[in-house]
């Protein structure tokens, strides 16, 4: 029997491609009012632990709620041959799943490896999920591998070239207590463009280090003998192989606990309009340039502590922290949002620190939040969100 035939019999049956069209209408309504967030995607995988492989490992992890468009999932891979990653993309299977494999050569006793969730050219989630650059699974091989055949290189139409985005592996930017052990990692992802590894130039604290890391047309890492306590800032510039810049990379970390200072180049002029201040502050937050953000609110914070907008600069310094996944001090700025009376941020700081303590899997107290804002706030735009948490 023909498709058409198939089709045609199908429609003969009463209400049953009625009901599919209704059930396919339903579903794409639950698409559209719930897609997907960058920060609910999950990276799901059980570790390969141990194999016996004569030539290939097979790794395979799923996404949940789905990949987004635009998404990629990335495989990094070392052994205790060569010590240096390689990246590999996972491809998607009929199952649903995605799948890549590992190459086993002969006398290797030990492959490590971790997963990247890449959106749109930005890191979104890892696994492990935390300090997989450093803390990478551990794959212990028990017998002597064979060797698998060489593959040759697929060359590159000029045409298919675009830029790179460099990704910071480790450590995580702006972020404290970091270990004076701290390796320094940014990945460059590579698709259908090359980077001109001659081009490539590491600074760390104004010093290029560039000689003394590890460099692989995947990534570039390296491992100080030991740093500082205190402030450490990275950059990184390089081109790809048709001329091309990257994005400059240029973040700062510390090793043990950050001391607030406020730079004296982003103090507010005098003859600035405050007004004028808090937009470029949220300029930047609009740009994700999220610490540069939070220096300038808290500089406005404390020249202006009685201006009408002081709420205002309270709450998107808690913005900014929940921007960077820094979900303790969002929640620490948006209680304070509260102690102004006259503040008319209260519900968006209420339906923040929910979303806040949900990211941090602690859903009894987001579900305090919700239910707060429900009752003090029946009237505010983010009561039907809160309403749909808490059910």
């Amino acid at each position: 029997m023909t498709g058409i035939n198939r089709i045609r019999n199908y429609m003969k049956r009463p209400g049953r491609f009625e009901g599919r069209i209704v059930l396919w209408a339903v579903l794409m309504i639950r698409m559209l009012n719930n897609p997907l967030r960058a920060d609910d995607l999950v990276i799901q995988h059980t570790p390969v632990g141990k194999s016996t492989s004569q030539g290939v490992i097979s790794i395979e992890a799923s996404l949940q709620p789905g990949m987004p468009p635009e998404g990629y999932i990335w495989l990094y891979y070392r052994s205790d041959l060569s010590g240096s990653y390689e990246a590999v993309e996972l491809k998607p299977t009929k199952g649903g799943t995605y799948q890549s494999e590992i190459q086993v050569l002969p006398n290797m006793n030990v492959i490590e490896y971790f997963l990247l969730l890449v959106v749109e050219g930005k890191k979104v989630a890892t696994s492990p999920p935390t300090r997989p650059y450093t803390n990478p699974y551990r794959i212990d091989l028990t017998v002597a591998k064979k060797k698998p055949p060489a593959n040759d290189s697929v060359p590159l139409n000029a045409g298919e070239y675009s830029t790179i985005v460099p990704l910071v592996l480790s450590p995580e930017p702006e972020s404290q207590d970091n270990t004076p052990e701290t390796v320094v990692a940014i990945s460059f992802l590579k698709r259908t463009s090359e980077v001109d590894l001659g081009s490539v130039e590491l600074m760390i604290d104004g010093v290029d280090v560039t000689s003394q890391g590890e460099l692989t047309p995947f990534l570039i890492s390296i491992a100080p003998a030991s740093f500082s306590e205190g402030k450490h800032r990275v950059s990184l510039h390089a081109y790809d192989v048709i001329g091309k810049p990257l994005r400059p990379i240029d973040f700062a970390f510390w090793v043990g606990k950050r001391k607030l200072t406020i730079p004296a180049d982003r103090n507010v002029p005098l003859q600035l309009d405050v007004e004028d201040a808090y937009q470029q502050a949220l300029n930047e937050f609009y740009f994700r340039n999220y610490q540069r953000s939070i220096d300038k609110l808290y500089v406005l914070l404390e020249k202006y502590p009685t201006h009408h907008l002081v709420s205002n600069f309270q709450y998107w310094i808690g913005e900014n922290y929940y921007g960077l996944k820094k979900y303790l001090q969002a929640i620490e700025a948006f209680e304070k949002v509260s102690s102004y009376r006259k503040s008319t941020k209260h519900d968006d700081a209420l339906i923040m620190l929910g979303m806040c303590y949900r990211q941090l899997g602690k859903l009894s107290k987001a579900n305090k939040q919700f239910r707060q804002l429900i009752r003090r706030h029946p009237d505010s735009e983010y009561v039907a969100l809160a309403k749909r948490f808490v059910k």
